[in-house]
């Protein structure tokens, strides 16, 4: 069961820096190799120029132009010796104008110490986080006006040996830019690997693949698009960025999905919110921004603007929130078109719309339909609006058409115009003339009499009565641009 929630501005969709979350190919994927490089090997570092100090359990790398590489839970096999082992539980690197990179996990390195001078070499490490920060001046010619500074962060399990070769899980990553993202975030279970040398040199690419289980972004301006209850597939060609809202697949169950858009978009998008039974609430687009609601019971509430929205199998609900003297309603080849003051909506496979003082329906073959030909069989009358959603209801939580019928029999209304306890023969006289306004024909009499007397109960010819042809065609021309009815409840 997904849950989503996307509310975006004109200026986020138009600055064309809308995150690419597919982990393969988008711009995570520079991302993840940056981290990489950062959490691979513990990197070879020497320098004529260079200090450096140990304190025990801190050793630290110290440069003239101000940068420093610091190794925190520092344990040396033999503290005595001038060349050895060692291990240590974090790193930090930071260049100052430029980027910090913060880690934690467990280093191998050995390491010598000769005139004065510190080799060290790493051996292996388990990266479990890595943090990388850009710190850029707003003057620096690498500084993005309209990104400002990024910092990125991953946590999972990295194993690096000696050569380069990585290769383990990211349970999470997250991000944020100065003047974009305020924060944004990715859980799930991410395989990476790959050779960080190779990435070093640019002459390879780490391998993603994995699941994404949810994403979490807020921006600068408010904006903000939060995905969870997803189970998506991450590799090359996977569509992890408008392909999360538009692949059935991914939204089977009875989700939850809130999109409000801007007035212009770059292109059309249709939320496929799949089988199950979902509630999915849809605002702006001008027209470009649609739902194909699937298999299932869909309630799709239009918050503004104009949109297609098909409800697919199942009771489908469309909810407005103005009155119902607020929209006009029209028949099309297409469907029914629902028009007020945002927009105009063209619904098809939609079989209810709710406004804030009504119903309409459209199932004219179903539920609503029978129940309104009931009442026009049984009383010779169109139904009161109460009445009519009373049994509406009744019929949608799958009581049968003979059972509303039978109520009906049983009802004080229906006795005044069949009497109390009418022999066969006048039941099915009443019937032809209430229903049919017409005189029995002989073999029509005949054929129901009999079966009456053959068990078929009051119920049941009344039912068929009513859903026979010629009731129909009384009624069509009244129903067929929408049934109205009050909501119970």
């Amino acid at each position: 069961m997904a849950n989503i929630d996307i509310k975006l501005s004109q200026s986020i969709v138009s600055s064309g820096l809308l995150p690419d979350w597919d982990l393969q190919d988008g711009m995570l994927a520079d991302l993840v190799d940056a981290m990489t490089i950062a959490a691979s090997t513990f990197p070879d570092r020497f320098s004529q120029d260079a200090t450096w100090s140990f304190d025990g359990a801190t050793a630290r790398l110290s440069f003239p132009d101000g940068s420093y590489q610091q190794f925190t839970g520092v344990s040396l096999a033999d503290p005595t010796s001038l060349r050895g082992t060692a291990t240590a539980t974090g790193m930090q690197l930071s260049v100052p104008g430029a980027a910090s990179v913060v880690e934690t996990g467990r280093y191998s390195f050995s390491y010598e110490i000769v005139n004065n001078q510190l080799f060290v070499r790493g051996t292996a490490s388990t990266v479990t986080s890595a943090k990388i920060q850009t710190l850029l001046s707003t003057s620096s010619p690498d500084y993005d006006q309209t990104l400002g500074n990024v910092g990125v962060e991953l946590r999972g399990q990295l194993n690096v040996d000696a050569s380069g070769n990585l290769d383990g899980t990211v349970a999470a990553i997250t991000l944020a830019a100065d003047k974009f993202i305020a924060s944004a975030s990715l859980t799930g279970s991410f395989h990476v690997s790959g050779n960080a040398v190779s990435i070093g040199d640019g002459d390879g690419h780490m391998a993603v693949d994995g699941t994404l289980a949810g994403l979490d972004a807020v921006f600068q301006d408010g904006s903000h698009a939060s995905i969870s209850g997803i189970a998506a597939a991450v590799g090359a060609g996977a569509d992890l960025g408008a392909g999360l809202l538009t692949d059935p697949a991914l939204l089977g169950g009875n989700d939850t999905i809130r999109v409000e858009l801007p007035a212009s978009l770059q292109g059309s998008l249709t939320i496929a919110s799949g089988a199950g039974n979902d509630a999915v609430a849809v605002g702006g687009g001008r027209g470009q921004l649609n739902v194909d609601a699937g298999a299932g019971n869909d309630i799709i509430t239009v918050l503004s603007g104009s949109h297609d929205v098909d409800g697919g199998a199942g009771l489908d609900t469309l909810v407005y929130s103005g009155g119902r003297q607020q929209y006009t309603v029209a028949s099309s080849d297409q469907g029914r078109v629902i028009t007020g003051s945002s927009g105009s909506d063209l619904a098809s496979n939609v079989e209810r719309v709710k406004f804030a003082d009504g119903m309409l329906a459209f199932d004219l073959d179903g539920g609503a339909g029978q129940a309104y030909r009931l009442y026009q069989a049984a009383f010779d009358r169109a139904p009161d609006a109460a009445g009519l959603g009373y049994w509406i209801d009744a019929m949608d939580r799958q009581v049968s058409l003979r059972d509303v019928a039978q109520s009906f029999i049983n009802s004080g209304e229906f006795a005044q115009l069949y009497g109390a306890n009418p022999t066969t023969e006048a039941f099915v006289s009443r019937l032809y003339s209430n229903v049919l306004h017409r005189a029995p024909d002989q073999a029509g009499y005949d054929y129901w009499v009999d079966a009456m007397h053959g068990g078929a109960s009051k119920a049941d010819v009344l039912a068929s009565f009513s859903e026979g042809g010629e009731n129909r065609a009384q009624v069509i021309g009244i129903i067929q641009d929408g049934i109205a009815y009050t909501l119970v409840g």
